[in-house]
């Protein structure tokens, strides 16, 4: 009888633990909360890719199926519309989704028109049918976007072995001297 009351405790306890970490906001990050942005300082990064031809192997098919031949929008100078950052919604309901950690920039993109798809679906608030629309041309493509440390307003460090920011001389650049110093040089 003492065993299984300690074994009942035990149990109550990693339940109400777990209670409490989701109320503390410790629990699933599985939500996503999109805010439109203004993305006109974004320079292209790991080369200029931009314009590639993008073929997108969905996970999650059939119903749906690879979507060849897609090109991000604008075509000359692709930019993102929104970021979309992780969140636990409060008094969150059953199914759990996964544990994001990454923002998430949307792109429009333009792929070549497909047969629309039925699907079944359900989250907390609805389930049913949906038809999902992949007769138009148009688009959006979630890119995991990582955060980074911008650099200073003047020449100066802003992280590990980093240097940065504008020198008052067009002709001299922010770096780092053999003894770890960052000036214009």
């Amino acid at each position: 009888m003492k065993r299984f009351l300690i074994i009942t405790f035990a149990l109550a306890l990693v339940g109400a633990s777990v209670t409490n970490a989701r109320a503390q906001g410790i629990g699933y990050m599985d939500y996503l909360l999109c805010y439109p942005i203004k993305a006109s300082d974004l320079a292209p990064s790991n080369g200029n890719h931009l314009d590639n031809v993008l073929v997108l192997n969905l996970l999650r098919a059939p119903p749906l199926s690879s979507e060849i031949g897609c090109h991000l929008l604008p075509r000359k100078n692709p930019r993102p519309i929104k970021i979309c950052t992780p969140t636990e919604k409060s008094l969150n309901q059953l199914p759990d989704g996964l544990n994001l950690w990454h923002d998430y920039f949307v792109y429009r993109m333009s792929c070549p028109p497909l047969e629309d798809v039925k699907q079944g679906y359900q989250d907390e608030f609805l389930k049913g049918e949906a038809e999902i629309r992949r007769d138009t041309t148009r688009r959006e493509l979630m890119v995991p976007a990582y955060r980074i440390m911008l650099p200073p307003n003047s020449c100066e460090p802003y992280g590990p072995f980093l240097c940065g920011g504008p020198c008052p001389n067009p002709l001299e650049e922010c770096a780092m001297d053999a003894n770890g110093v960052c000036g214009c040089q």
